[in-house]
């Protein structure tokens, strides 16, 4: 696993871990997913999961 995968999943982590919290203090599922997808969607638009690029072969 590459440098960028460990972060990306670091990343993720940290966002299940603030939506699982705040999941248990509302005490609903739907905010739970609504805090994870904000979170990772807020994460990869601020870059900081980076998406895996396209390796072009050069011939």
């Amino acid at each position: 696993m590459g440098a960028r995968q460990k972060l990306n999943t670091a990343y993720f982590n940290g966002g299940l871990l603030i939506a699982a919290i705040v999941g248990i203090a509302a005490g609903s599922w739907w905010v739970f997913f609504l805090v994870l997808i904000l979170t990772v969607a807020g994460s990869i638009y601020s870059g900081n999961i980076r998406p895996a690029t396209q390796r072009h072969q050069h011939r």
